[in-house]
């Protein structure tokens, strides 16, 4: 069991915060978004969430409002998590670096993700953490990888891995993976909730 401390602590909660705007986190069932599946993998170095999750909303709808639009998106239904995400490198394609700036109070400040691969025609992109307070001692770079499919009765299933990278032995507490989910399904939600109130957005 890892040993409570100050530096231990203040990863964890930082953690947390971030997994939440990067939502590859293992959750649990949700009535609104029934889990197919989720695991966590271990092994020397690297720790990996992966999940699948099904949604009323059609692949395309959602890959555009929360992998090409979430810039746009994520601060307006969560402004009090995300002050904005500017683009700060590229012109939004493979190779681009967008930084999610973090609204005041949080515990975090900024994170900056690279793209690494986007493919609009499958609904499957790929993206790296490269810059961010998250990173440091504990952490080399979390890189995700989400996609979402038909489901064949005009919803999608939604799949999603992160690998977190390190030279470290990094533990996640159970609390930790706990209020990372509540606020990563507050985020998607937030998302959902908004394609089907405008089911003209995103298509």
């Amino acid at each position: 069991m890892q040993n409570p401390n100050k530096n231990s602590c203040s990863f964890s909660s930082k953690l947390r915060s971030y997994k939440f705007l990067h939502l590859p986190i293992p959750l649990h069932h949700s009535p609104s978004l029934p889990l197919s599946l989720w695991y966590i993998f271990e092994k020397m170095g690297v720790v990996t969430f992966a999940q699948e999750l099904e949604s009323p909303v059609a692949p395309d709808r959602l890959f555009k409002a929360l992998m090409l639009d979430s810039h746009v998106l994520f601060p307006k239904l969560m402004p009090q998590y995300i002050r904005s995400i500017d683009l700060v490198q590229g012109d939004g394609g493979v190779g681009s670096v967008r930084q999610a700036n973090f609204s005041q109070g949080s515990l975090l400040r900024y994170a900056k993700h690279r793209i690494d691969e986007q493919d609009a025609d499958n609904f499957r992109c790929k993206f790296t953490l490269i810059e961010g307070d998250i990173l440091g001692d504990d952490l080399k770079s979390v890189v995700s990888e989400i996609e979402f499919v038909d489901d064949g009765n005009g919803g999608s299933i939604c799949r999603m891995s992160s690998d977190y990278c390190s030279d470290r032995d990094i533990k996640f507490r159970d609390e930790d993976i706990e209020a990372g989910k509540d606020k990563a399904m507050e985020l998607y939600r937030a998302v959902e909730a908004y394609l089907l109130a405008n089911p003209t957005a995103y298509t």
